[in-house]
């Protein structure tokens, strides 16, 4: 909230940098000077959404690494590590120095060893990301982060609120009582709510996360109930008016009464 009053040229500029970055990212698999240039611009990208969206995607900061020359990193901390106290010894080969004579044969295929750990590394961080993108794995901390991608004409969007034990009612984040559920985790369990035949998985995530709540109450009360919207925004037919969106689902959850009908 505290960026509301900023220019409009300042998000344009950041949008800007990102669909800059996004679109030539494929230049990677081509040109060397742009494999120094997009990991460091995407990693930062993903920082600022981070730090102004509070939305970190992890796996999409960790795999710039793989463009990164880790020998070339190692070559260079050795170097800081061992220069000061480099020296050289005379060895002439006799049984009485004390020192085995290097096996050539042994030394290479040591360095071979050491040259596959960090791209198989890599490659195994990488084939796991792969298979969650794949077939849609939500189970923290693996996400696909499809978020709205959809091609569908509507944007269907769900809003919660809580209602508390002295009355008041607001808008509610699943987030701040379970941290795994940052961004739009919560979704998989809220659309069920909807879905006759799978609702006990609703309820049952809804006492879950109310739980949670109402061990550290705050100042309004306890969660005495949840209150689940769905909204449909046909934005082709109205791209300038969110506020045609209609009311497609409504939910309503009480925690205490959900939880002596389960007992």
């Amino acid at each position: 909230m505290h960026l509301t009053r900023a220019p409009d040229l300042m998000f344009a500029l950041i949008g800007l940098y990102a669909l800059l970055v996004e679109l030539s990212y494929g230049l990677v698999l081509v040109s060397p000077l742009a494999r120094r240039i997009l990991p460091t611009a995407a990693f930062l990208m993903h920082i600022g959404i981070f730090v102004f969206q509070k939305l970190l995607f992890y796996d999409l900061v960790l795999v710039q690494l793989i463009f990164l020359d880790a020998m070339k990193v190692r070559d260079a901390l050795m170097r800081g590590l061992v220069g000061a106290t480099k020296g050289q010894v005379a060895y002439d080969g006799g049984p009485d120095c004390g020192i085995a004579p290097t096996n050539h044969a042994v030394a290479v295929q040591e360095a071979a060893r050491q040259r596959l750990a960090w791209p198989l590394a890599v490659s195994g961080l990488m084939a796991v990301l792969l298979i969650s993108w794949v077939h849609r794995v939500e189970f923290y901390p693996i996400t696909t982060w499809t978020m709205y991608a959809s091609r569908a004409s509507e944007a269907v969007y769900t809003h919660v609120y809580a209602r508390y034990e002295f009355g008041a009612v607001s808008r509610v984040y699943f987030a701040d009582a379970i941290g795994a559920l940052t961004g739009n985790r919560a979704r998989i369990y809220l659309r069920t709510c909807f879905i006759p035949d799978d609702r006990l998985r609703c309820e049952r995530f809804l006492g879950a996360v109310a739980a949670a709540y109402n061990r550290r109450p705050p100042s309004a009360g306890r969660v005495t109930q949840f209150e689940i919207k769905n909204w449909s925004w046909d934005f082709r037919a109205y791209p300038s008016e969110p506020g045609r969106a209609a009311l497609t689902g409504h939910f309503l959850f009480d925690p205490a009464r959900n939880a002596s009908a389960r007992r």
